[in-house]
């Protein structure tokens, strides 16, 4: 007879993420919706930190909260509307300007791979 498989706290609903009291230090919850996947932990003091992969929509990241609101300090979003990355730090979106201007290339953040042509994303890979 097989074992079940070890399954983690998880949700499809889009822009679903547990709050403090859903989870134990340590412990992982997953969201697997395609549009607002990620894996989130709660740390040693409390607070429910997103792990990856960089959200990539035009409205911020967890702005339709189905469950703990708020974002993770260092939380990173590609908004393709307006062509830019963005960092979250200190309870604010902040734009990232990494590259010079006219730079053309394929700079990897983590998982995702950006293609750069004279300045302009014109794709997320």
């Amino acid at each position: 007879m097989s074992s079940p498989p070890l399954q983690l706290r998880r949700s499809a609903t889009a822009h679903k993420r547990p709050t403090p009291v859903d989870i134990v230090e340590g412990e992982v919850a997953v969201n697997y919706h395609p549009v607002s996947c990620g894996f989130f932990i709660k740390n040693a003091d409390g607070t429910i930190v997103k792990i990856g992969p960089v959200e990539v929509s035009t409205s911020a990241p967890n702005s339709a909260a189905a469950g703990g609101s708020g974002n993770s300090e260092g939380e990173l979003w590609f908004d393709p509307a307006t062509q830019e990355l963005k960092i979250y730090h200190n309870s604010t979106w902040i734009t990232l300007n990494a590259q010079p201007v006219g730079f053309t290339g394929s700079p990897k953040i983590g998982n995702t791979t950006l293609v750069i042509q004279n300045g302009i994303i014109t794709d997320v890979v």
